[in-house]
């Protein structure tokens, strides 16, 4: 650690004994040298030479004394030789050395309540991150049915759940809050669950009714599955099913439109 050692009460002692309390062999003059020890030899042969990381402790005090500078320029030469880390670390707003200004350095504005930085020094010197970890995708992004050209996992997702909402309920018409409100912690957001409604009435799987006013819990529509014929003898029987029930033909009918305006949609496949 390169400092002044008017910064050794109020910063760098607490700092360099945090370090080797984390498994960091932290390298402090008052520590490594006795009397009559060469500086030379010590400094530069001992401490820096055998540096992995060098943390420049700079200061109003530090950055106008020679040694300072000795040690700076030696561990940029260092730096260029074997790829020595140096780590500038800023008190009091000073000026960083010409020699260091190309170098990300970390500013600490109060010594005594640091641990932020002193996380990002620590990453730095084991050569790790400090990025989250990426956690699982919300389960509406997963695919939830067999390839249905043309349709998003958002639109797969609305198409299955009102599916399953049609089998146990044939005849009642179905509100998106029922189904992604927030009682359904799970539910992807109430903008995507519209967008994809957009969708499916589009491609012509919904017939959808829409309202106005009913306050802000108010979807504002409510929709229909449209069914199709699975066999000749079993009218009316949902699309979605055709996974659930091996009894029904693999290959559907097209589906009785509800509006002229829209194209049949093809077959619903669940996995």
């Amino acid at each position: 650690m390169s400092h002044a050692s008017e910064d050794k009460p109020r910063f760098v002692d607490n700092f360099a004994q945090k370090l080797r309390a984390d498994g960091v062999d932290a390298w402090l003059d008052k520590w490594e040298m006795l009397p009559g020890d060469s500086l030379v030899d010590k400094i530069f042969e001992e401490g820096l030479k055998e540096a992995d990381a060098v943390i420049a402790v700079l200061s109003q005090f530090s950055i106008s004394k020679r040694w300072v500078k000795e040690e700076l320029n030696a561990s940029v030469v260092s730096r260029i030789s074997k790829g020595t880390r140096i780590i500038p670390v800023v008190l009091d707003g000073c000026e960083v050395p010409e020699a260091l200004r190309t170098t990300l350095w970390e500013p600490i504005s109060d010594t005594a309540n640091y641990d932020r930085s002193y996380k990002r020094i620590l990453a730095s010197i084991f050569g790790t991150t400090l990025k989250p970890p990426i956690g699982e995708p919300p389960s509406y992004t997963a695919a939830v049915l067999a390839n249905v050209n043309g349709l998003e996992s958002i639109d797969n997702l609305v198409l299955k759940s009102s599916c399953e909402f049609l089998l146990e309920n044939p005849d009642d018409p179905i509100d998106p809050k029922d189904l992604f409100g927030e009682a359904n912690p799970a539910a992807p957001p109430k903008s995507e669950v519209m967008d994809a409604i957009d969708v499916l009435e589009d491609r012509g799987y919904f017939s959808v009714s829409r309202s106005f006013g009913g306050g802000p819990g108010h979807w504002g529509c409510h929709y229909r599955v449209r069914v199709v014929q699975r066999h000749p003898d079993q009218p009316g029987v949902p699309g979605c099913t055709q996974a659930r029930d091996p009894a029904y033909s693999a290959t559907p009918l097209p589906i009785t439109p509800t509006r002229s305006a829209n194209p049949s949609p093809p077959p619903i496949d669940l996995v």
